[in-house]
């Protein structure tokens, strides 16, 4: 298959194709006769007998908006539609996690979970976070777990609460 030459106006049709390009962005995919008769005169304009198999040179349009004169890739339609997809989902998303946050902020932390069970098998102090739950402790925290540091910052078991 040959390759295009491109249709890039030269300085002496430069106005006059960007007019004619102009009126064929204003089309839409059911106007293609039309758009045809444009793409034929811009052609002409700048010496095209053909495409680069020596056929006529057509128009396509846009597969998401159906207008001429760029691509879907392009269009300013489609950026715009997704941008604002995008808004609604984060939205959402945001929405969503509020009402999680609020349904769940006084459930009290589990201190049996398989989090904190593997954190006391393997010697890893940890605190419960209120909103994660057991995380690895850093020193001068207090821990929840079985482990923790002393003054000397030497790992030692954590003595049980006294009552």
């Amino acid at each position: 298959m040959g390759r295009s030459y491109g249709y890039r106006p030269k300085a002496a049709t430069r106005t006059e194709v960007l007019e004619l390009r102009a009126q064929l962005a204003m089309l839409r995919d059911v106007d293609w006769v039309r758009a045809g008769m444009i793409m034929d005169h811009i052609t002409a304009l700048l010496g095209h007998t053909g495409g680069p198999m020596a056929g006529k040179i057509a128009p396509r349009s846009c597969r998401y908006c159906r207008y001429y004169g760029h691509t879907k890739q392009w269009c300013k339609k489609r950026l715009a539609d997704e941008k604002e997809r995008e808004e609604r989902e984060m939205d959402a998303l945001l929405a969503e996690d509020r009402k999680l946050f609020a349904q769940y902020s006084d459930a009290p932390i589990p201190t049996t979970s398989g989090q904190s069970l593997t954190f006391d098998a393997l010697r890893i102090p940890y605190t419960l976070q209120p909103d994660i739950g057991p995380v690895v402790g850093l020193r001068g925290e207090e821990h929840a777990g079985e482990w923790t540091w002393d003054a000397s910052g030497a790992l030692t078991r954590r003595l049980p609460a006294t009552p």
